[in-house]
This record gives structure tokens, C-alpha cells and sequence, in this order.
């Protein structure tokens, strides 16, 4: 199987922003931050099947991302 028998847990966090900015009538800038956490930890019990050098372990990662983006609306009834 490919879940560890003594468990395992996983983490999931994120968080985003975002700011718009009119520069004129069709135009919009937009300003967006993302910072992600991820966590996992495993324990495996038995190696018998895979011979593994370890019995745990354990992922943690954590990311900030930024976005600039420029929109332009054509026609603001569609906007």
C-alpha cells in the first residue's frame, strides 16, 4: 500500500490578498499576495515490504507568491 501504517497527517494552510487599484476608466491594476503552508508527517512501522533507512517522515513547505496584473474592460457594462 502506499499510506504508512503507523499514519500519517497532512497540513493544509493558505492565505491571499488582493487590491485593485483604477488607473482610469478601463484600467485597473491589481496587486495579489499568496503565502501557502504545507506540513506532512509520516511514521511507518513495518519495513518489511520496502526497505526503508528511516521510520519517519516528515515534509514541511512554505511559499509567499505575488501577482501585478493589468486589466483593461473593453466595455464597462461587461466589467
Amino acid at each position: 500500500t502506499r499510506y504508512p501504517n503507523g499514519g500519517s497527517k497532512v497540513y493544509n494552510y493558505a492565505v491571499y490578498s488582493q487590491l485593485l487599484y483604477p488607473v482610469s476608466d478601463n484600467i485597473q491594476l491589481s496587486f495579489g499576495s499568496r503565502y501557502n503552508k504545507n506540513n506532512l508527517n509520516t511514521k511507518f512501522k513495518d519495513n518489511a515490504t520496502i526497505q526503508l533507512p528511516y521510520t519517519d517522515i516528515t515534509v514541511r513547505n512554505n511559499t509567499f507568491t505575488n501577482a501585478l496584473q493589468l486589466v483593461y474592460t473593453i466595455n464597462k457594462a461587461y466589467s
